[in-house]
């Protein structure tokens, strides 16, 4: 089985099945599992060479061949689509009030409502959503749609995060308050 694996790990890797191109939104995502974020253009080869092992000149074939249909427009998919492809979705909320902040933390959330002065709260700062991002290392999200969430049926969303890897980790990273009446 050893023999096997190593294997498979010196075959080498085509761009191709690798990259994604997402035309609407001209961006270009990396699928592998490793990965699944959106790559520039200027960093495309390098990304393909360090990270996947893709031969260099097979790199610089790839992208040029990209770069000649490729523009510098980027745009952000509208709230409430169905996730784009190749992309990571993550648990996150949004806050209640202005709808137009989202964040992986309810903590961010709750800064953000402080510091927006947005006043006493009815219920809950927050609203649970999926999310995704191009992976940016400084991420702007949209809110996606899923058809099944967690293997529940659609409607069957109560405290649906906190039942995801992603949600546990995030309410263990956070401090919560429980307040009874």
């Amino acid at each position: 089985m050893a023999v096997q694996q190593s294997l498979e790990e010196n075959i080498p890797t085509e761009p191709e099945d690798l990259i994604t191109l997402n035309y609407k939104y001209m961006r270009i995502i990396c699928g592998a599992t490793e990965c699944m974020k959106a790559i520039s253009l200027g960093m495309l080869g390098k990304h393909l060479r360090q990270k996947h092992n893709v031969s260099k000149e097979a790199a610089a074939k790839f992208v040029d061949s990209i770069g000649k249909q490729w523009g510098k427009r980027q745009h952000i998919p509208e709230d409430g689509l169905r996730p784009q492809y190749g992309l990571r979705v993550v648990d996150g909320v949004r806050c209640r009030r202005c709808l137009d902040f989202r964040s992986r933390s309810a903590e961010e959330v709750e800064k953000h409502w402080f510091k927006e002065q947005h006043g006493a709260a009815e219920g809950s700062l927050v609203e649970q959503v999926r999310l995704q991002s191009w992976g940016e290392s400084r991420p702007v999200y949209w809110i996606v749609v899923e058809e099944e969430i967690c293997g529940q049926s659609e409607g069957e969303d109560e405290g649906w995060w906190l039942g995801s890897l992603e949600g546990v980790r995030q309410m263990a990273a956070e401090d919560w308050v429980i307040v009874w009446e």
